[in-house]
């Protein structure tokens, strides 16, 4: 299965001074320009340029004057070998936010999106408090019609007890609190700008997205929602660090030993997903969707997050960096 690319902004190559350019992520060396097969791999550098031919750079090695593409693309056959082994029941996306470069297993099909569907709401109701239609000062109330099942919190807490819009983003995400998500959901839906219009705007399909309490997911849904949820957590606006800190703050089925990770996993009945931006020196996005929630034991459901995790941060660090 061959990568596939969402619109992103293409690499730099920065220009250092005649015939050198500096490249940004580890690189084929190939011998002609035009060869699928590379010798080896160079890591960024400085390096001296002897020709150009399109995006092919002819450049002075050890080894003589050899070629690279600014267009390679790391070879994925090892990502899907891997995922093969769990056939339909698992969609992954992986964009290295740095350059762009996407890969894709099993993209069309679509899950069930459990609590990762959350991220939708967080992200529209701070985007609204961004932009000055809503304060999330607001205070709920805690009582029978607004208590929930599932996971969460709030539900084993007295009726009457009250929450500010913030506290309850923050439950929603650190907890995935399902009466907080509820709470939220149910009540806003700002007339000067709907969820409806927000969907439109970052480039979803606002007539299948249509709800902050959507249902189903895709990989192409998941694109969109995580660049937004970036793009957002990058602008460093007044609510950015708070939100970026919440997603920090809540467990992640594909973790890390190395670096940070936002994130917002989903878990019902089979559904068991990870939706996470993680924070490597060159970041990445990892999607993973799955119906593998009750596959013997939870305990084999997270053993599967964590190695596919692992595999695509070597993956990362060893391509782009």
């Amino acid at each position: 299965m061959q990568p596939s690319v969402y619109p992103k902004p293409e690499p730099q190559w920065e220009p250092y001074r005649a015939g050198t350019k500096r490249t940004y992520r580890m690189m084929g060396l190939f011998e002609n320009r035009g060869d699928v097969e590379y010798i080896s791999l160079i890591p960024p550098q400085m390096v001296t340029v002897l020709d150009e031919y399109d995006s092919w750079l002819k450049i002075s090695t050890y080894r003589g004057p050899k070629w690279i593409n600014l267009d390679f693309a790391p070879p994925t056959e090892h990502l899907t070998a891997t995922l093969q082994q769990h056939g339909n029941r698992i969609s992954v996306l992986y964009i290295n936010l740095d350059t762009g470069f996407t890969f894709t297993y099993n993209p069309y099909r679509t899950h069930f999106s459990a609590s990762v569907g959350k991220i939708y709401s967080a992200l529209y109701i701070y985007t609204l408090a961004e932009r000055g239609y809503i304060t999330l000062d607001r205070v709920h109330t805690f009582n029978e019609a607004s208590h929930r099942e599932g996971t969460g919190r709030i539900q084993h807490m007295d009726f009457g007890t009250q929450f500010t819009t913030a506290q309850l983003l923050g439950y929603s995400m650190r907890y995935s609190d399902n009466v907080a998500y509820s709470m939220t959901a149910a009540r806003y839906n700002h007339p000067d700008f709907t969820f409806h219009d927000f969907v439109e705007e970052i480039g979803a399909n606002p007539d299948k997205i249509n709800s902050l309490t959507s249902k189903n997911i895709n990989l192409a849904d998941a694109a969109i929602w995580m660049n937004a949820v970036h793009d957002f957590l990058e602008d460093d606006g007044e609510f950015s660090e708070i939100f970026r800190n919440n997603l920090i703050a809540t467990l992640s089925f594909i973790g890390s030993n190395n670096y940070d990770v936002a994130s917002k996993y989903g878990w019902a009945g089979y559904a068991f997903h990870d939706a996470a931006i993680i924070y490597a020196p060159s970041p990445y996005i990892l999607v993973i969707l799955s119906d593998l929630g009750w596959e013997e034991e939870p305990s084999v459901s997270f053993g599967h997050f964590a190695r596919i995790g692992r595999m695509f941060e070597e993956f990362n660090d060893r391509y782009f960096r």
